[in-house]
Formats: structure tokens, sequence, C-alpha cells
């Protein structure tokens, strides 16, 4: 099953895509490997820069699933959303650009656990435009 492809069309259809997912993800098992074809980063970047397209609620859910069960990071399609949700995660869970985000404590220690556990992942890449750790291009934060 290629989630990847059609990640926006689904979202476009289903607001609440990001339960959906959860759903999903909670019937694969803890630390299994997701393969390159059921990557679901796409949907986590639909979450975190298009959030009127679902609940919050269920968008920290369907990531924090899906982190869980990722232990192969570099096969991501879509890396940058992951760092951006966890860039979210080490800052306290707050997001001045979109005042709907707000991650619970317990999501954001989960997140700042993986990014110990993956601490190469995130390293700047030439692939991510956007995301520059040695300037002030972060994602906006507030603590």
């Amino acid at each position: 099953m290629n989630f990847s492809n059609d990640a926006q069309n689904y979202a476009r259809y289903s607001p609440r895509i990001a339960f959906v997912l959860h759903v999903l993800m909670s019937h694969i098992p803890p630390h299994s490997q997701i393969s390159a074809d059921v990557d679901l980063s796409p949907f986590i970047a639909l979450m975190l820069h298009e959030p009127h397209q679902t609940h919050w609620y269920d968008a920290e859910n369907a990531a924090v699933a899906f982190l869980e069960r990722c232990d192969d990071l570099s096969a991501l399609s879509n890396p940058s959303a992951i760092r951006d949700f966890l860039y979210l995660c080490n800052f306290g869970g707050f997001s001045d650009s979109n005042p709907r985000i707000q991650l619970s404590k317990e999501t954001c220690n989960r997140g700042k656990a993986l990014i110990q556990r993956h601490p190469s992942f995130f390293e700047p890449h030439e692939t991510d435009l956007n995301l520059d750790l040695t300037s002030k291009s972060l994602p906006s934060v507030r603590h």
C-alpha cells in the first residue's frame, strides 16, 4: 500500500485523515520497520503546514504513532516535515506562526527522545533548503 502518492488528495477530501492515519498506525507494532512504500511523512507535512485540513489532536496522535514505529528515518520522502515536528517538540510544542499548534508535554518529551536516538538525522542536509541550523530560520516557536 503506497500512501505517499495520494497523500494530498486524501487530505483534501478527508479532514479527519489524521485520525484515520492514527488508527492505521496503531496496527503496526512499535519499532517495526516502515518501508519506503509505507512512507507517511507527506501526511505529517500536511498536518503541520495545513492544519485547517485536520484536527491537531489527531495530527499529534498520528505523528507520534508514526515516529514511534519509524526506526529508519532516512527512508522518509519528506524528512523536513518530521524535523519541523520534532523542532516543535524540542522548543516546547508551541508555534507562533500557527497558534492552533500546541503539542502536549508528553509528545514533546517523546520527540526529544527521538532526537537523542537519531542525532545525525537532524544535521543540515543539502536538500533541506528551508532548514539552516546555524541561523535563526528554525520554526517560529515561543517558550
